[in-house]
């Protein structure tokens, strides 16, 4: 088996539409439109690995805050965000507190992603949310605890617990703004995903101890002019209990730092730049160690009433702490143009390009680049009805590797080639606001992956079924 160490090396951030994102979630989430659901968000497993993921969520994300930016009228956000405004007027210095359930039931057709044989189980998640919330004048303090559980029908053993606590803290010093935030997980099961390193003969998934501490000021320097800094450490840990003393090597810790500096052109349309350092340390060392640094800009906002632009530009400058390994330099980007369509459709194109580094026993270092293009759509039926559809397409390529392996087909057949392989997948769910406390939806998705090996090669159908409440 070919095995090789696989992480992202910049992911940036995104924070267009962060404050009306946070109102959309706590306020409107019942109403005009749902949040929206990947499939992966219900099966129990953390799949931040997996291939396509970090472009599903950006594409999700960004497609989200630009739609209810667009379809819902500025009138009626303004008065919306007034009323959530009043309310936390009114309980100003009292604890509030949130109850959340969700069960999900999941249908894969070939949950082991496999080309021969494959084989269908059902996904039972539950997951609950307990939070404690309290603010003030200047200041706030959020406390959540989430626990999920999940287990597949007919493998029994393929059971997994989670479990995390986040806790924030922020302040209100005149012009700056500072926000602390810390997220413990003693027990997450990850999918392995592209980081085949962290597979078994038995498993492809593994369990993790991680802890996150994020620190983030923001000064306000005039009417249009934002300045911060970003401070992250993330221990990402895999105990031997739970896991090989192999797969226990590749436990790390990273440290961010990200300078950033916005300008606000319109009232609706913003630029900003930042600077990213990235530092990676294995617990047990070794010459896998590496730093990087990637400047970024980028324009966010309304371009006219009927249309928004999302995009990001980057670089990113790797070295490693091993001189003979190569440096890596690769530019990577995030775009995305969301249109009005009608009164209550909106569309997002986006594509992404991405790059993660492997280390492979044979070849050594590897860099993997992949690209994603992308539509959404979103129609709101009525005002608790939605129905989201999305499609996308990736190409993922490794520089500088290439693998030898057998024809599945027919054995006395060998093939040398370059690893590519190329993802489609398209689906829709159906969202129902039943009340401001209780939601539903269901939904479908297809998948399909291609590459240079047939050994590669599978299809897969998803059904998805969930409720929530909050209490």
């Amino acid at each position: 088996m070919l095995t090789f160490y696989s992480k992202t090396l910049y992911s940036p951030p995104r924070r267009w539409g962060s404050v009306v994102f946070v109102l959309f979630s706590l306020v409107f989430s019942s109403e005009a439109f749902a949040a929206r659901a990947r499939f992966e968000d219900f099966s129990g497993v953390d799949h931040r690995f997996d291939t396509g993921y970090s472009y599903r969520k950006y594409a999700d994300s960004v497609h989200e805050a630009a739609t209810y930016d667009l379809v819902v009228p500025d009138a009626e956000k303004d008065k919306d965000a007034q009323n959530a405004l009043v309310d936390e007027e009114k309980n100003i210095d009292e604890w509030r507190y949130q109850r959340d359930f969700n069960y999900a039931a999941t249908y894969r057709s070939n949950i082991m992603g496999v080309r021969n044989d494959p084989r269908g189980d059902i996904i039972h998640n539950y997951a609950g949310v307990f939070g404690m919330t309290r603010r003030g004048k200047r200041n706030f303090v959020e406390m959540f605890y989430n626990l999920g559980y999940s287990h597949q029908v007919e493998n029994e053993k393929a059971t997994a617990l989670s479990k995390s606590q986040v806790t924030t803290i922020g302040f209100t010093l005149g012009r700056l703004n500072l926000t602390a935030s810390n997220t413990f997980s003693p027990s997450a099961a990850m999918a392995a995903g592209e980081r085949t390193e962290l597979e078994t003969a038995t498993s492809k998934r593994v369990t993790a101890i991680t802890d996150t501490l994020a620190v983030d000021s923001n000064y306000k320097v005039g009417e249009k002019t934002r300045a911060g800094f970003s401070y992250a450490r993330n221990i990402f840990y895999l105990p031997v209990a739970s896991n090989s003393a192999t797969i226990n090597s590749f436990s790390t810790i990273s440290t961010t730092y990200i300078p950033r500096l916005s300008y606000a052109i319109t009232p609706k349309l913003s630029i900003s730049a930042q600077y990213a350092w990235l530092f990676t340390e294995f617990f047990q060392g070794g010459t896998l160690g590496s730093k990087s640094q990637t400047p970024a800009i980028s324009l966010t906002g309304r371009l006219t009433p009927k249309l928004s632009f999302s995009g990001q530009v980057s670089y990113v400058s790797l070295q490693y702490a091993d001189s003979q390994i190569p440096d890596a330099n690769n530019p990577t980007f995030q775009f995305s143009l969301t249109r009005k369509l009608t009164e209550k459709i909106a569309g997002t194109l986006s594509t992404t390009r991405s790059t993660t580094e492997n280390f492979d026993s044979l070849t050594g270092s590897i860099q993997q680049n992949s690209t994603y293009y992308g539509v959404d759509l979103t129609w709101n039926v009525r005002p608790r009805l939605s129905f989201d559809f999305g499609g996308s397409v990736g190409f993922q390529s490794s520089d500088g590797l290439l693998v030898t392996a057998v024809d599945p087909d027919n054995p006395t057949l060998t093939f040398t080639r370059a690893m590519e392989t190329q993802n489609y997948e398209w689906g829709g769910t159906l969202q129902w606001a039943v009340r401001r406390y209780a939601s539903a939806l269901i939904g479908y998705q297809r998948l399909n992956n291609n590459g240079s090996f047939k050994g590669g090669e599978f299809d897969e159908h998803r059904i998805l079924s969930s409720v929530n409440a909050k209490f």
